[in-house]
């Protein structure tokens, strides 16, 4: 009888916390989006909320303001979310089976301002992007994207899309992760493929260090890496063709002691134009010493700019330089590790330093701030290379201005700046 009556009780708990737990999940969306709207300055409203026993429905308008400079007529656009909110605490909507206060499915729609003008060619079916949410008991979010593949056909021209996931996830202690893959898509013109990309794939961890997670303003470290199997454009009027192979991108942002560093890196394992082939591309570009407060400062002053009148504008510049004087006290580097590539005639690389003599940087004499600048770069070549490229007379003028130096197959340079005196292979150049 104990055992009946324990059951029973249970049975009647998960029959009736649904319903208690949908008022919380109200409040919690609510919140959410009053959050985002505060954060990011766009008018977020819930037009519609019904709350049931085991779901709700909710309607959400977001307003996106149009720039006044594009002169489109049109004051702000309408995307309109329709969402599915079941109720905790046992949920099976996203991502299956689990525990939490709501699972959350999204459809989204295009802006009326723009559904009603576009052609009928140009409409993407309403299933075409599925976007379910989990709201966890902690306010953690998981997230799940699925994008089903869809062709438009204009004229002549076909854009296939192909299919897409993503999964992401965001804690209350702001920790962000992201993982998934698109396989791509081609543009193709009287059935020839002009444009294509091939199985992309992003993945990401950051931590939030700085502001609100929705905000604008939001600073966070961690890293970002996407890579590429394939890119290739063919220009049918000159019929180029232009490919990449394995390539990546990865950035990777740090702080220490309050100074931010971001390392950004792009390679590609092949590059092929026309019918020269090329291998291991690197173009590696390093910040470092970027005071937090200064960096955030400039960030915020340049969001606002962006919605002010251009002559306005002006007045944002000087705030800004202002606080360059702050900056440039940390002693920040930017610094490009490397730049080159392998070619079948040898390897291209350069690599080039720039910061400040902290010594002649005077803050209350802006004319200082030329004065202390310090740049080393450096480069070498093969000289068959610009043979191959049919660049000899070329090649044979810079030696012959000393732009570049003979050392025995290669051509080199070396690049220095130092108390407002530039040195090009150690002889004085203008600047300017």
């Amino acid at each position: 009888m104990k055992k009946l009556i324990g059951i029973s009780l249970l049975g009647l708990l998960v029959v009736i916390s649904p319903y208690f737990i949908g008022q919380q999940a109200e409040d919690e969306v609510r919140s959410m989006y009053s959050k985002i709207s505060k954060s990011t300055g766009y008018d977020i409203e819930i037009s519609q909320y019904q709350q049931g026993w085991f779901n709700s429905n909710a309607t959400i308008i977001l307003k996106i303001p149009m720039p006044v400079e594009y002169d489109t007529g049109i004051e702000y656009l309408s995307f309109v979310s329709e969402q599915k909110i079941q109720h905790g605490p046992i949920l099976f909507t996203s991502n299956g089976f689990g525990l939490g206060i709501a699972d959350i499915e999204y459809q989204v729609s295009l802006p009326k301002q723009l559904a009603d003008i576009l052609p009928s060619e140009l409409q993407v079916p309403k299933d075409t992007l599925s976007i379910a949410s989990r709201l966890a008991f902690n306010g953690d979010i998981e997230s799940s994207t699925h994008l089903r593949a869809f062709d438009l056909t204009i004229d002549n021209a076909l854009f296939s899309v192909k299919e897409a996931h993503l999964n992401s996830s965001m804690t209350m202690a702001g920790e962000m992760a992201m993982s998934g893959n698109w396989q791509g898509f081609t543009i193709s013109e009287d059935n020839t493929e002009v444009l294509s990309l091939a199985n992309l794939a992003i993945s990401s961890k950051q931590k939030l260090i700085r502001g609100e997670i929705f905000s604008q303003n939001a600073l966070s470290t961690g890293e970002v890496v996407i890579d590429i199997e394939q890119m290739s454009i063919h220009d049918l009027t000159s019929s180029a063709k232009i490919s990449n192979r394995n390539s990546q991108i990865k950035l990777v942002i740090s702080e220490l002691d309050d100074l931010l560093s971001i390392d950004a890196l792009l390679n590609s394992k092949e590059i092929d134009i026309d019918d020269h082939k090329y291998t291991n591309f690197n173009y590696q570009v390093i910040l470092s010493n970027l005071d937090i407060d200064t960096f955030q400062q400039i960030q915020k002053i340049m969001i606002q700019a962006q919605e002010l009148p251009e002559q306005q504008q002006v007045a944002s510049l000087m705030q800004i330089q202002s606080l360059v004087p702050l900056m440039i006290a940390k002693d920040p580097v930017f610094k490009i590790k490397q730049l080159g590539l392998n070619t079948d005639n040898g390897a291209i690389a350069s690599a080039m330093n720039f910061h400040f003599d902290q010594s002649i940087y005077d803050p209350n004499n802006p004319l200082s701030l030329v004065m202390a600048i310090k740049a080393q770069a450096q480069g070498e070549a093969p000289k068959a290379f610009f043979e191959e490229m049919g660049r000899v007379d070329e090649l044979n003028e810079y030696i012959a201005q000393g732009v570049l130096i003979e050392e025995n197959d290669n051509v080199t340079f070396d690049f220095n700046l130092a108390q407002g005196q530039a040195l090009l292979n150690g002889i004085p150049v203008p600047l300017g």
